[in-house]
């Protein structure tokens, strides 16, 4: 290859680079199921071992980059609008009749994924109503009842690292429905971008070798 050739090649490489920020991170990706329950049942949410219930309809699978879910806005009590209310769905799928106008009333949720959980962290999650949490199947946070709006802190003291958990969530009735909650993302979710002086050493390293072929030939 020409010396002028892998001159274009780095200096195009150098533009493209330099478009690009400084990182890149790899967003965490939660899934997330909801189901249609009798409003009772949504009253307190029931432990791992028996939900959603024998009487639970599927209605809804997700994505979502964050948990943070709110149905307290003019015209976001239904699943779309609880879904989508602070911009981290990613996709869903509505089924059994459902669809993103239907109401939140008498709802169960299951938000899952991996997070890097750090022993003596205190968490808060805010929450209308129940909730239930588990680290690698071992509960964490129990606060089952029906409840206004309402804020939680626990502190986590199981082993530091990244951990699956599953959040399991109900909304009764009225018209608020809250979920809320900042995790640190799992470590391999975090994804270095190259460094751009990396690829300035990479392209004068390629133009002195190509400069030392020819001076061979010379």
């Amino acid at each position: 290859m020409k010396l002028g050739q892998l001159a274009a090649i780095f200096l195009g490489t150098a533009m493209m680079v330099s478009a690009l920020p400084g990182y890149a991170q790899a967003g965490p990706i939660y899934f997330g199921t909801g189901w249609s329950v009798p409003i009772e049942t949504a009253r307190d949410v029931p432990p791992a071992d028996s939900f959603p219930g024998s009487e639970a309809t599927e209605i809804v699978q997700f994505t979502a980059d964050a948990l943070n879910f709110s149905g307290d806005c003019e015209g976001c009590y239904n699943l779309g609008g609880f879904l989508s209310s602070g911009g981290a769905l990613l996709s869903a799928t509505y089924l059994n009749g459902a669809d993103a106008s239907t109401d939140l009333d008498g709802t169960l949720w299951q938000f899952t994924g991996t997070a890097l959980f750090t022993n003596g962290q205190t968490y808060s999650v805010r929450h209308d109503d129940g909730v239930r949490l588990y680290v690698n199947g071992i509960a964490v946070l129990a606060e089952p009842l029906f409840t206004p709006p309402v804020i939680h802190s626990f502190t986590y003291t199981g082993e530091t690292g990244n951990q699956s958990f599953s959040f399991l969530f109900a909304n009764c009735c009225a018209t608020e429905a809250d979920f809320q909650i900042e995790l640190t993302p799992a470590q391999e979710d975090l994804v270095p971008a190259p460094e751009p002086g990396s690829l300035v050493l990479l392209g004068t390293g390629l133009l002195a070798a190509a400069r030392a072929r020819r001076r061979r030939r010379a």
